[in-house]
């Protein structure tokens, strides 16, 4: 009877082994180099971006021209940018913002940022949206989460 305690225990295991293998299965298999979304604030960190005028500053992409090259609309002045993903990097919002998971097996879908662990580099969020909807997901890189301007995500897509 001991013995098959410990082999149901063990067959537990390797089930719950087997789903984490296939987690991160999808998660490598969803992972893509640009990461450019409609919606998002993001903020510059090249000083060639205007002459350096637009150097960390905030601007929300407003379209997506390729892959790796966005149109934004300054925070600043309100001015437009053409900018090379590159150029960009990610804004976190404080805890209880809205965020677009840029990367990932949830790539697309909008989420809570539940908190930040600085250490890690990392977020855990809650998913808003989508089949997993409720799911919350921890260890989230802060690259692969951005902070979403709620007013572009009103209007429509431009043409």
């Amino acid at each position: 009877p001991a013995s098959r305690k410990r082999k149901a225990g063990g067959g537990l295991e390797a089930v719950v082994a087997e789903e984490a293998r296939r987690r991160e299965a999808k998660e490598r298999h969803r992972r893509r180099d640009y990461w450019l979304a409609r919606g998002i604030v993001v903020k510059v960190r090249s000083k060639r971006v205007g002459k350096g005028r637009y150097y960390k500053t905030k601007a929300t992409v407003v379209r997506v021209v390729d892959k790796y090259v966005g149109e934004l609309e300054s925070h600043e002045d309100g001015a437009r940018l053409r900018v090379d993903q590159a150029e960009l990097e990610t804004v976190i919002p404080r805890v209880g913002g809205r965020v677009l998971v840029l990367n990932g097996a949830h790539a697309g879908v909008q989420a809570e940022l539940l908190a930040i662990d600085v250490d890690a580099f990392a977020a855990r969020v809650r998913l808003l949206e989508g089949a997993s909807r409720g799911l919350v997901v921890a260890g989230v890189d802060y690259g692969d989460v951005c902070k979403v301007d709620k007013e572009v995500l009103k209007e429509p897509p431009a043409a």
